[in-house]
């Protein structure tokens, strides 16, 4: 008869040879895969995930069929990011190098927090839902001398809403052409002449979409098909671009010396329509920088900041755990010939497998590309290592009943 002690014994072997078959032949990787593309998987040996010569191709290829993202209200985080500096060694390459994220932070106000065995150190100060800067200006601007004249306007296009500035003594900065889709050029004057008037009435075509602020004297003129419509503005007023169905812009101020001018980072709700996080970055016993950090989102790129003197980046992202939850993908495991061994499907964040391999969703992307990043591990000797420390469980408990 086996004894107890043989049990446990037996046990322990068992779940030391599951340990070493880990140790051995556990494989590791992530890969991220494109609606409608193929891309082959490769893994590395878990005792070695960083070097490119423990790669092992495993002879299947996956494609992702579709990937839904449900509606849900996103958590943001600070990300912090390492510039991958051994890419391309030999090859100039053009701005920064490509980054991953190292760790992520919660929005949490005033929290030091340190950036990984370095002295960084970064705290959140603000964190604005729905960004924009607060204007101010002093009530007598009339008696202001108009050194450096401009206007700030709010545009409304499909795009959605940008705050610009024109400036009449920049010979850059006084017309906006019609890049942002507005409907209309702009153009700021502070002081505009009756003939330089009488030019723009004479140079209006059918063509013409143009629109003319002068500062002076609070006017507008609207150029357009060959007409022209002078009316007296407001600031805080909404005005409609002709034959366009909601674009148009909102006038924040007009004024004599942008000296003058104090603009403050405020938030116009608590939505987030614009959200943007204004951090503090210094290095131990070293000064201050601050910046504001912005996600990326309908195609316009994200506000990162490089630290001065590192190869690290600051940006803001949205919380992929929270992501992923709300995430579903389905993918087909090919073989080498094309044939579909298995579609998988998961769905908030629940793993799937297929022959010892587990397939986890770790991030879900629909804004620019459409793709899902999947984390692929295998662990053959995990099985044995439960087998094992069952047996030495039964062993404990035995032994427990015969000493009571």
């Amino acid at each position: 008869m086996v004894s107890s002690k043989g049990i446990l014994l037996t046990g322990l072997v068992i779940a030391i040879a599951g340990i070493l078959i880990n140790y051995f032949s556990s494989m590791a990787g992530v890969i991220t895969l494109h609606t409608g593309q193929t891309s082959r998987l490769s893994a590395s040996s878990d005792t070695d995930t960083t070097s490119s010569d423990h790669k092992t191709d495993l002879d299947l290829i996956l494609t992702l069929d579709s990937l839904t993202i449900h509606p849900y209200h996103p958590d943001y985080v600070i990300e912090v990011r390492q510039r991958d500096t051994t890419i391309m060694k030999d090859i100039p390459i053009i701005g920064l190098p490509p980054s991953k994220i190292i760790d992520y932070f919660s929005l949490t106000p005033m929290k030091i927090r340190k950036i990984g065995k370095t002295d960084l150190r970064f705290r959140l100060k603000n964190f604005f839902p729905d960004f924009a800067f607060e204007y101010t200006y002093p009530d007598h601007s009339d008696t202001i001398k108009p050194k450096a004249p401009g206007i700030i306007l709010e545009l409304k296009t499909k795009g959605g809403p940008q705050v610009v500035t024109l400036r009449s003594n920049h010979s850059k900065s006084y017309k906006l052409d019609d890049v942002v889709k507005l409907g209309a050029s702009l153009e700021f004057y502070w002081d505009l002449p009756l003939d330089s008037i009488a030019k723009f009435s004479a140079n209006n075509d059918t063509t013409t979409k143009r629109i003319v602020f002068a500062g002076a004297t609070g006017k507008m003129y609207f150029l357009f098909n060959g007409k022209m419509d002078e009316r007296p503005f407001k600031e805080k007023f909404f005005y409609g671009i002709p034959n366009q169905d909601s674009a148009g812009f909102t006038i924040l101020h007009c004024f004599p010396d942008i000296a003058y001018m104090n603009a403050v980072p405020s938030s116009k709700s608590d939505v987030l329509v614009n959200p943007v996080a204004q951090v503090e970055i210094w290095k131990l016993g070293g000064r201050g920088h601050e910046a504001y950090i912005y996600p990326e989102t309908n195609g316009r790129k994200g506000g990162e900041f490089p630290i001065p003197d590192s190869d690290y980046m600051l940006s803001l992202g949205i919380d992929q755990e929270k992501v992923v939850q709300n995430c579903d993908c389905i993918f087909s495991i090919k073989n080498q010939a094309g044939d579909v061994l298995k579609t998988l499907a998961l769905h908030a964040g629940i793993p799937g497998s297929f022959h010892g391999y587990k397939f986890k969703t770790v991030a879900c992307n629909t804004e620019l590309q459409n793709d899902v990043t999947i984390k692929v591990t295998r662990h053959p000797g995990n099985i044995i290592i439960l087998i094992g420390v069952l047996l030495s469980l039964a062993a404990i408990g035995l032994l427990y009943v015969k000493k009571s």
